[in-house]
């Protein structure tokens, strides 16, 4: 099974910040995580990036809302 890494991008008033997303194979979980670190952080809207394990295989970009 493949692995992915999940990378948070969001919009700050001096640009763009990336946070690692811990989730491994389930996009789902990496989901909730984000979604609970959006809130904890009070980040409103955010995209949830998820590659493989080699940075150019970009699988998916999700945009999550709070």
């Amino acid at each position: 099974m493949k692995r992915y890494q999940y990378t948070l991008v969001y919009e700050r008033e001096n640009g763009f910040v990336g946070v690692f997303i811990l989730g491994g194979r389930d996009k789902q979980s990496a989901v909730s995580r984000a979604r609970q670190w959006m809130q904890d952080n009070g980040i409103r809207s955010a995209r949830l990036s998820i590659t493989g394990m080699r940075p150019s295989d970009i699988e998916e970009v999700i945009w999550i809302e709070l």
